[in-house]
C-alpha cells in the first residue's frame, strides 16, 4: 500500500482541496454546495500553517482537515476523504492529526474553561465515518438539520404583527441586538456566551458581514427579535442567526422576520436560502422553518470527545 504523507495547504491548493470535498459530497448526497469563496472565506479564518492539513497517498491528494477553537472550551475539527481513496487510513490519520492540535489548544485554555471538547461533525449518511468516530473514542451528541427553500418567485411580504416592526438593522443599535441574541439562543444546546468585544469581532468585522441582510423586530423602543443572513454561503443565501426573546415567541416573529429575510436575499439574486439548525432544539424552531416552507435536505450528526486526559 502506499504509504500517506501530510503538509500544510497553501491558497494554490485551493482548486483541488475544493474537488475533493465536492466529490465526497457528491458520493454521499448527489450534490454538494462547496464553492470556491466558502472554502477560501474559511482559509481566511484560519491559519493554515497549524489548523489545516494536506493527506497524499502517492500524489494524490486523498483528504484533508480543518480545526477551529471556537471559544470556550469548544474545539472543531471537520475532515473529507476522497470516495475512491476509503479504507487505507486517511480518516484515522486526519483524526489523529486534528486530535493533537485539540490537545495542544486544551492545554493552553485549561484553567480559563475547565473543561475542552474536541467537536467533529459528519453526514448521518457516513456510516464509515461514525464507525471511525467510535473506535476512536467519540460519543454521538447530537444531531443537526441543513434545511432549505428553493424561491420561484419574490415572496410575499409577512403580515403584521400588532405592536411589533419588522426593520433594518441599525448599527447604533448593536450593543442591544447582541445581548437579543445572546438571550435568545441562551438554551441553545452548545452555546456558550460571548463577551461583546469578542462577538462585535466576529459578526460585525467579519468578511461577512453586510448590514443589509440583517433585520430586527421590535416593539417600542426594545428589541424583542432579529435575523441575520449573508450571501452565497454552501452555494445559498444563509440565514446565519434568527432568534426572539423567550417572552416574545409563539406570535409570529421568528416567521416574519424569515419572510423578510427571503425577500431580501431574493432581491440579492439567491433562489435558494440555507440554514442550520439543531435537530433538537428546545425553541421548536424546526417547526416555524417548516412553516415558512424550510424543508430537510441532510442531517449530520455531531460526534465528541473529551481533551483532558487524552
Amino acid at each position: 500500500m502506499t504509504a500517506l504523507t501530510v503538509r500544510r495547504p497553501s491558497r494554490e491548493d485551493a482548486g483541488d482541496v475544493l474537488a475533493l470535498c465536492r466529490d465526497f459530497d457528491i458520493a454521499l448526497l448527489g450534490e454538494s454546495e462547496w464553492t470556491l469563496g466558502d472554502l477560501l472565506a474559511e482559509w481566511d479564518e484560519l491559519d493554515l500553517a497549524r489548523d489545516a492539513w494536506l493527506v497524499f497517498t502517492g500524489d494524490r491528494l486523498g483528504g484533508y482537515a480543518a480545526f477551529e477553537n471556537r471559544g470556550q472550551g469548544r474545539l472543531t475539527a471537520d475532515g473529507y476523504v476522497h470516495p475512491d481513496l476509503l479504507g487505507r487510513g486517511i480518516g484515522t490519520m486526519l483524526v489523529e492529526l486534528t486530535e493533537g492540535r485539540a490537545r495542544d489548544e486544551a492545554a493552553a485554555i485549561r484553567d480559563a474553561h475547565g473543561d475542552a471538547v474536541l467537536q467533529n461533525t459528519v453526514l448521518q449518511l457516513d456510516a464509515g465515518a461514525h464507525s471511525l468516530l467510535e473506535r476512536l473514542g467519540y460519543r454521538e451528541v447530537r444531531q443537526s438539520f441543513r434545511m432549505a427553500i428553493d424561491l420561484a418567485d419574490r415572496p410575499s411580504p409577512p403580515d403584521g404583527i400588532p405592536g411589533v416592526l419588522i426593520d433594518r438593522f441599525e448599527e447604533t443599535r448593536a450593543r442591544e441586538l447582541y445581548e437579543v441574541v445572546e438571550t435568545a439562543f441562551a438554551q441553545e444546546w452548545g452555546h456558550r456566551r460571548q463577551e461583546w468585544e469578542e462577538w462585535r469581532k466576529r459578526w460585525l468585522s467579519g468578511p461577512w458581514y453586510d448590514q443589509g441582510l440583517w433585520w430586527t423586530a421590535s416593539s417600542g423602543d426594545s428589541l424583542v427579535g432579529v435575523i441575520i443572513c449573508r450571501e452565497r454561503f454552501n452555494d445559498a443565501g444563509w440565514v446565519s442567526r434568527v432568534g426572539v426573546l423567550p417572552d416574545w415567541r409563539g406570535r409570529g416573529i421568528g416567521g416574519a422576520l424569515l419572510q423578510t429575510a427571503f425577500r431580501g436575499l431574493y432581491d440579492r439574486g439567491e433562489r435558494r436560502i440555507a440554514l442550520g439548525v439543531d435537530a433538537a432544539n428546545p425553541t421548536g424552531a424546526t417547526r416555524v422553518y417548516e412553516r415558512v416552507g424550510l424543508r430537510v435536505s441532510y442531517a449530520a450528526a455531531i460526534f465528541e470527545k473529551a481533551m483532558y486526559g487524552q
